[in-house]
């Protein structure tokens, strides 16, 4: 049993004082990857947002054993990033300045203290923004204004500024979406990596395309009408009678037939 880095107990979350997400429970590990899946308007991306501390929650979301509302932002930033979908900006960044954001939170203190500390920081961001602006595909671009860029590229740069931020429990709302299908292979493949390179990170993600989710999750939690209908390995999730039930249709047969397509 991996040690539990993440405990969700009886938590309810919404908007306007509604309850989009009803009293929901469950444990992550870490080194686990986990996708959160269900239809439009289930909640999935409410949870991540509860998760992230963006919003209030009732009942318990610990984090290493701590609540995560007697966090700091300043604590909570340091250990959770959530990544969400960007349809536009408002602010003419360079893609450097924008990634290098992510780091803000990490060593604001240590520069607020001493000029030297500041200086190794400074180094140790250089570095890091440098290796997720490469990862990435963005160094060449690092220099242009984000306001100027495509929606995939753009979709990239957000990314990197999360993956930046070097979180324990990264949180991922739809990462794929304007990517085309060689930056998505490549962001499964570095999720993937950015996974294994320490014991102690956690990957919790929403997806809408369910062919992507075998390729780098372990775990589906599904979910419909805010409640959670299954928890469990991938395989067994995705192949069940419960995806059906959730989306309303017979996802099993047309993976099969998108499968004859290509296999022919």
């Amino acid at each position: 049993m991996l040690n539990k880095m993440l405990e969700v107990e009886n938590m309810s979350c919404g908007y306007g004082g509604t309850d989009i997400v009803k009293n929901i429970s469950f444990t992550a590990g870490c080194g686990e990857k986990i996708a959160i899946l269900g239809p439009n308007g289930c909640g999935k991306s409410t949870v991540l947002r509860s998760l992230s501390g963006i919003i209030t929650h009732k009942g318990e979301i610990r984090l290493d054993g701590v609540e995560i509302g007697r966090l700091s932002r300043h604590e909570l930033s340091e250990k959770v990033s959530l990544f969400s979908q960007i349809s536009s900006v408002y602010y003419s960044y360079s893609v450097y300045d924008t990634v290098e954001m992510g780091r803000y939170q990490i060593n604001s203190q240590k520069k607020s203290l001493s000029g030297i500390f500041g200086s190794e920081s400074d180094k140790t961001d250089a570095i890091a923004v440098e290796k997720y602006l490469r990862s990435m595909g963005l160094w060449e671009l690092r220099d242009r204004l984000i306001t100027e860029l495509s929606g995939g590229q753009l979709q990239r740069v957000m990314l990197a500024r999360s993956f930046v931020q070097e979180p324990k429990l990264l949180l991922l709302d739809e990462p794929t979406n304007h990517l085309d299908i060689s930056h998505q292979l490549a962001l499964i493949e570095h999720l993937k990596t950015w996974t294994s390179e320490s014991d102690d990170r956690l990957l919790i993600g929403v997806f809408h395309d369910l062919n992507l989710v075998p390729a780098l999750f372990e775990r589906v939690i599904l979910i419909n009408d805010g409640v959670i209908l299954a928890d469990g390995r991938t395989s067994e999730i995705l192949k069940s009678d419960v995806i059906s039930r959730a989306y309303g249709a017979d996802i099993l047969s047309c993976m099969r037939k998108n499968c004859e397509f290509w296999c022919d």
